[in-house]
C-alpha cells in the first residue's frame, strides 16, 4: 500500500528535497479538499474525477432487536477512474497475467 510518507519520497527522488516534496502532496491534497468541500468536482486528466454525492436520509432497522433508527443524510466523495487509467491498469494486469 502506498502512503503519503512513500508518494513524499517518490517524487523526492526526481531531484527536489523531501520538504519541497511534502509540500506538493500537502497543496495537491488541500486543493482537492477545498473544492470537494465547496462540492465542485476535481477531475485529474488520464486519472479521474473526485466528487461529492449525497446520500438521502432513511429509516434503518435493527435486525437483531428490531428498533428503527433514523440515519441522516450525509454527503460521500466518490472517486471515478478515468478510461485511460482503467485501460492502463487492466493492460498491466494482463501483461501480468500473460
Amino acid at each position: 500500500m502506498s502512503t503519503k510518507k512513500r508518494l513524499i519520497q517518490e517524487i523526492a527522488e526526481i531531484g527536489v528535497t523531501q520538504k519541497t516534496a511534502r509540500s506538493i502532496i500537502e497543496k495537491i491534497c488541500g486543493e482537492i479538499e477545498e473544492k470537494l468541500s465547496d462540492c465542485e468536482p476535481v477531475k485529474i486528466e488520464n486519472f479521474g474525477r473526485f466528487e461529492i454525492r449525497k446520500h438521502s436520509a432513511r429509516r434503518m432497522k435493527n435486525p437483531e432487536t428490531g428498533e428503527l433508527h433514523h440515519i441522516p443524510e450525509r454527503s460521500v466523495v466518490h472517486y471515478k477512474a478515468s478510461d485511460n487509467f482503467t485501460d492502463r491498469f487492466n493492460e498491466e494486469t494482463n501483461e501480468a497475467d500473460g
